[in-house]
């Protein structure tokens, strides 16, 4: 197989990807990204989480370039030096109301995260209320009545990103610049995604798009395998999304790294 010797950044999407939803970071990988970092090769994520959760996510490997969360909508530093953000125009809210209204017997939960990257606006039943109380203990959250408050509050605080977790996988008008992680449903602004926020990256760090490679398992990392990236690797344990066209197909990171084709 070949070698990609000319990789300057590699990018990781989380869960899925870099890790098992719901475990930490494998201990094989761990090593391998902290060998590719003592060689000077850059390691970073791109993830549909929020800030606080992608760090605490990735825990304990450490970043030498910065981040890119929130779909690609929010380019920051660890340190919380945002590079780029590109907020929801308010008739790209607005869309998200009418999505909302039009499924609400769907909906589970829906909010975003504030511009302080760090506090959360909800609204939830009370299950998932519960739930999310449980599995982000330390993150702060404001839980709001209704989705229409989430929506008046969106229109004030112009996030960069709107989820919607929904009982079911629903189709997507193309008008919407929205896409799955998972079961939550993240809408951005038009335009903008994963594969445009690397480029972002590329043109801070002075690096060619040829020299990266890009990693990724779900409907919003498809965007990373149409782009001319250097190395381009779905992960995938079944052939649900055969369509996508990736220089590597492996089962998971270690299955990858098992190639040795970096």
């Amino acid at each position: 197989m070949k070698k990609h010797n000319n990789i300057k950044l590699c990018v990781f999407d989380i869960d899925g990807t870099l890790k098992e939803k719901g475990k930490p970071v494998g201990q094989n990988v761990i090593r391998w990204i902290n060998t590719l970092q003592a060689k000077g090769v850059r390691f970073t994520v791109a993830t549909g989480r929020g800030f606080p959760t992608a760090i605490e996510g990735t825990r304990p490997l450490t970043f030498n370039t910065p981040l890119i969360i929130l779909d690609g909508s929010v380019v920051v530093s660890s340190e919380k030096k945002v590079i780029a953000r590109y907020p929801l125009a308010d008739l790209e809210i607005r869309s998200v109301r009418d999505f909302a209204r039009e499924n609400r017997d769907q909906i589970l939960f829906m909010g975003f995260w504030k511009n302080t990257l760090t506090d959360l606006i909800l609204w939830t039943d009370n299950e998932y209320r519960r739930k999310i109380t449980e599995e982000l203990p330390t993150v702060s959250k404001t839980f709001l009545p209704t989705g229409e408050a989430v929506i008046k509050e969106a229109l004030t605080e112009k996030p960069t990103l709107i989820f919607i977790k929904t009982r079911d996988k629903l189709p997507v008008q193309l008008h919407y610049n929205a896409t799955y992680n998972d079961d939550t449903l993240n809408f951005i602004r038009q335009g903008i995604n994963k594969a445009h926020a690397i480029k972002i990256l590329c043109t801070e760090l002075n690096i060619q798009p040829c020299e990266v490679a890009v990693f990724g398992d779900d409907d919003n990392d498809e965007c990373l395998f149409t782009s001319d990236f250097g190395l381009t690797v779905f992960i995938s344990k079944s052939e649900s999304k055969s369509h996508i066209s990736a220089d590597i197909t492996a089962m998971n990171l270690d299955d990858f790294i098992s190639m040795e084709v970096m």
